[in-house]
Parts: structure tokens; sequence; C-alpha cells
């Protein structure tokens, strides 16, 4: 088993394409869980990573990555817990977490996610760098349930703490708090060890993205567990990581901004060098991330 990055589409002339991490055997995917703590378990295959928590009535799920797999991921779920799944979150619209959502509609009770979120999937929208079309979504694959700020559920034996954070990946951001298990599902807040995705057109920002993990990490501890939207189950040093990353290539971003400079002198700075060998072999190559923040920043 090793990952492979698959393709999807060029959306900036002579930047490499937009890609999405999958485990694959044989040139198959492999949907396979993890288990995280005694009731809860990531899931891993191809996009968004799934949270799964479990109690003796029902089963709580998050994010649902691409229509394609949820055969595989209905099966992997069926080995953990044969209870209802009672909700199912959406941590924000984009495709490789949302994709599967007709195919859970008919197996969940409720679709969870923030305000923003079930609105793009209603009307439809476009990634504007990937020129990636999204929805618009059946009524049936759509959030019923929606919330602005934060939503608590009582489920897996614990407080389950949903928090929206503004203007950061997107418009539409949620962070799952698990209270008593001292775990979180980040949702594309964080992309373990890759180079971020931050989507300006879906309403997200730079700054807010920042802002945002700086108020993650002010809310756990070094014993939690984080699952990311992408990546392997992560602590707080690996988001704390991951951050100094992006201060420091926005940082020098804005130094070559300010100077004239482009894409081609930044390919050529030591720091950013060392960065695309840490973090360039992700969803994102580092082209691409310097592109969407040269854009976003200038």
């Amino acid at each position: 088993m090793y990952f492979t990055r698959t393709a999807l589409s060029v959306g900036f002339a002579a930047v490499l394409p937009f890609v999405v991490m999958a485990h694959t055997h044989e040139g198959k995917v492999v949907v396979e869980s993890t288990q995280v703590t005694e009731n809860i378990y990531m899931i891993t295959g191809q996009g968004g990573n799934i949270g799964l928590a479990v109690d003796e009535k029902y089963t709580l799920m998050i994010d649902d990555q691409f229509a394609t797999l949820s055969d595989q991921i209905k099966s992997v779920i069926q080995e953990i817990s044969d209870k209802q799944i009672a909700y199912l979150l959406n941590t924000h619209y984009h495709f490789d977490h949302t994709d599967g959502n007709a195919n859970f509609s008919d197996h969940v009770g409720v679709i969870v996610a923030h305000d923003n979120v079930r609105q793009i999937l209603k009307s439809g929208t476009t990634i504007e760098p990937f020129g990636r079309e999204i929805g618009p979504y059946a009524d049936a694959a759509l959030p019923a349930l929606t919330f602005n700020d934060k939503l608590t559920i009582h489920q897996a034996g614990e407080e389950v703490k949903l928090v929206h954070f503004a203007s950061a990946h997107t418009g539409g951001d949620t962070v799952v708090f698990f209270e008593d298990s001292n775990v979180i599902h980040a949702g594309d807040l964080h992309f373990s060890g890759f180079y971020p995705f931050i989507d300006t057109g879906g309403g997200g920002s730079v700054e807010g993205y920042i802002a945002a993990q700086e108020a993650i990490l002010a809310m756990i501890d070094e014993e939690t567990k984080i699952i990311p939207g992408h990546g392997p189950l992560s602590t707080k040093a690996d988001m704390a990581r991951d951050l100094a990353m992006l201060r420091n290539v926005v940082a020098l971003v804005e130094t070559a901004l300010a100077k004239g400079e482009g894409l081609e002198q930044l390919l050529q700075n030591k720091v950013i060098q060392a960065y695309d060998a840490s973090h360039g072999d992700g969803f994102l190559n580092t082209e691409t991330f310097l592109t969407i923040l040269l854009n976003a920043l200038k």
C-alpha cells in the first residue's frame, strides 16, 4: 500500500495540477480505518479523512469522501459498528468531503453543516483555481440541520462541539471537538505535513486560515489527537509545525511582492526549497501553493 496523487484538473497555466491524496494498492483505492480512541476512528481512502464516533446506540460520521467510494466506506463502517448513523457532519463544502452525501442520505438521521455549506451545495459553485464544478446537490444530499457559530451534539458518551471558523479554508469551516476524549476533527483547517489549500474564491482567506489555526492551538493541549482533513493522525506539535511553515512562506511571498518579484524568484529561495522537500509532495505542489498565495496577497 502506498500514497498516490490523483490529478483532477489544471487551473493555473504553467502550474502543476491540484491533486487528491489516496491510499492505493495495485491501482485501487484502499479504504481502511485507524482506531483513535476506544470509540473514535479515522477512515482514510481518497479525499478528506473521515471521522467516526460510535456508542451503544448510534454512530456519528464526519465527512464522506467521493461517491465512488461509498460502498467501500460503508463496508469499513460496518466492520466497526452496525449502529445507525445518526449524524453526518460536513466540515465544509468541498467535493472530496461531501461527494458521498447522496449515497449516505438514506442511511443517516440528519446531515449537519454550517449555514454556508448548505447554501453553496444547494446553488452549486466552482472552485476557481482548478475549474472544478460542485453541485447543485439534490435535496436529500443537502445538510438538513445547519448552524451559524456553534452547535453541540450529545452523543457517543460526550459533548461533541461543532465550532465554525470564519473565512479560513473556506467560508463555512467546522472543527469538531470531542471534549471528553480530547480528540478533534479539524477538517481542512489542518493539512498535516502538506501545503494547505486556501479557497479564497469560496470564502477563505490567508489571514483567516492562520487565525483559525492559532485559535485551535489555543483550545487544545499536547495530548489532543487531531484527525486532519488530509494526512496522518496528528498532534498539537504537528499543527504548530505546519502553521509555522505557513507563516514563514506568507512572509516570504509578501516580501517578494513588495520587491516586485514573483513565482520564479520564490522558487529559487532556499527556505522555499526546504519546504518543497517537507511539504510539497502532498495535496498541492509548491508552484500551485505559491501561485495561490501570490494571487491572494497581491
